[in-house]
């Protein structure tokens, strides 16, 4: 009995440190609302707030010769009336290293970022308010560990105006 007792004690102390050591981190988005006349193009600002000791890949996806390489953060636009697009997004200057696990230079990027989103929207646009969203899929790693990638969204708020 008492050895059934310091097992289960044992396992619920090990469950509640590692549940308070393993804190998962959280990527933080913002992005300034628009204004932005019909048929013209402006760029819009992100933010990307990276954890302390984490990073993301860069957007240039990289692939060693096995055919394999880290997740490259990846920026889209989702709008569902298909009057606003994106540009090709610019990226603040990555980190360059070279990388054991991928026998490879890799580019990450750290601390807070600032992407250029040129943002183009159609001449027969409607007039008015919008709010696509601003996808990013990203992977985030610390140097001992990656966590699985995943994708997070922002509103854009954007005016159409003549």
């Amino acid at each position: 009995m008492k050895i059934l007792f310091l097992l289960t004690a044992t396992l619920l102390f090990t469950s509640i440190s590692f549940a308070a050591d393993s804190k998962k981190p959280v990527l933080v988005l913002s992005v300034s609302p628009i204004k932005v006349k019909q048929g013209t193009t402006v760029n819009a600002k992100l933010t990307i707030k990276v954890p302390k000791k984490w990073h993301i890949y860069g957007v240039v996806p990289k692939i060693n010769k096995d055919g394999i390489g880290p997740q490259a953060t990846e920026i889209t636009l989702k709008d569902s009336t298909k009057s606003v697009v994106l540009g090709e997004v610019r990226s603040p200057k990555p980190k360059v290293e070279y990388d054991d696990g991928f026998e490879m230079d890799v580019e990450s990027l750290e601390g807070a970022l600032n992407f250029t989103l040129p943002i183009t929207v159609e001449k027969s646009a409607a007039l008015g308010k919008y709010k696509p969203s601003i996808n990013v899929y990203f992977q985030l790693c610390n140097g001992k560990t990656c966590l699985t990638p995943e994708e997070n969204t922002v509103l854009i708020p954007i005016e159409i105006t003549k």
